[in-house]
């Protein structure tokens, strides 16, 4: 495929909601940017994201793209680890040949999920599924790889695009009178518009370099943010949230109980503090309205 001049960003990511929201906020910005989806670089082909940054030689790279099937991440190891391990790894020996700044987006879900208290940077990972295992195996490839690397832990990331939680929920609470959704596990929701800004001040940031956090506050379960937008959008839906246990809603994988990032780092680089949540509802129910 024929590709246009060199850009300022290359994005690894086309249609995911992040990408998408990188790309609204580089015409914010006025700066030249390139998604590259699978027709470009595909993750799974050893070569493909280094021959593309080789070849475009862009002053940022932002790896947005990631397989993030969670319960499916336990069958689908080789395919997951390519993707969320073995790609960011060849992303950061590339951008350190070329001397580009490489930032990749990673998860909480690199946690357990025991602690009592917020996770901050310098945290010790420990993850419960295979998901979390690939996600913190690309990160310490790409670190270990190239000493200008960010590293970006975000968590619940939503836009009302795609497939994210909002949606799903939405879309199932317009046949529903009632949704069981789990309350013990706490997470920090945070808005895809809202990351991608602080990943565009991050790269911006001269010596932003290790592990960053950036979620949403103040954190929630995912019942309690459900009832949150569920309620905003009204009348309309009308569907009731009972809380329920993770024993009562067993799934494929394990998941963290509290998995909430937390830190300063984000804010000393960019003067900007973790995203409210509860300011982007209106902007997602509108996205999903409009998507409908």
């Amino acid at each position: 495929m024929a590709l246009a001049a060199a850009p300022e960003f290359l994005i690894f990511g086309k249609s995911g909601q992040l990408a998408r929201s990188l790309a609204a906020q580089a015409r914010c910005e006025d700066v030249s940017l390139l998604c590259a989806g699978r027709d470009i670089a595909d993750l799974t082909i050893p070569g493909h994201a280094r021959a593309l940054i080789e070849r475009l030689q862009p002053r940022f790279v932002i790896n947005a793209a990631a397989y993030t099937a969670v319960d499916r991440a336990e069958d689908e190891t080789l395919l997951c680890n390519a993707i969320n391990a073995d790609a960011p790894g060849e992303m950061a020996k590339a951008c350190a040949s070329q001397g580009s700044r490489f930032i990749h987006v990673s998860t909480d879900y690199v946690f357990n999920g025991e602690s009592d208290t917020p996770y901050t940077e310098d945290s010790e990972p420990d993850p419960i599924n295979f998901y979390g295992q690939s996600k913190l195996e690309g990160e310490l490839k790409a670190l270990n790889s190239y000493d200008q690397t960010t590293i970006v832990r975000t968590s619940a990331v939503f836009s009302g695009l795609g497939d994210d939680f909002p949606c799903k929920i939405l879309n199932l609470a317009a046949s529903r009178e009632t949704l069981r959704i789990v309350d013990d596990q706490i997470t920090g929701p945070t808005p895809a518009a809202e990351l991608a800004r602080r990943l565009f001040a991050l790269a911006r940031s001269p010596s932003a370099y290790g592990v960053f956090h950036c979620a949403g506050q103040p954190f929630v379960s995912w019942a309690g943010f459900a009832a949150a937008f569920l309620e905003q959008e009204g009348s309309a839906i009308g569907t009731r949230v009972i809380p329920v246990s993770s024993e009562e809603y067993p799934t494929r994988a394990r998941r963290p109980k509290r998995s909430r990032l937390g830190g300063d780092r984000l804010k000393e680089a960019t003067g900007l503090h973790s995203p409210q949540w509860q300011q982007s509802l209106g902007l997602m129910l509108d996205a999903w309205r409009a998507s409908r």
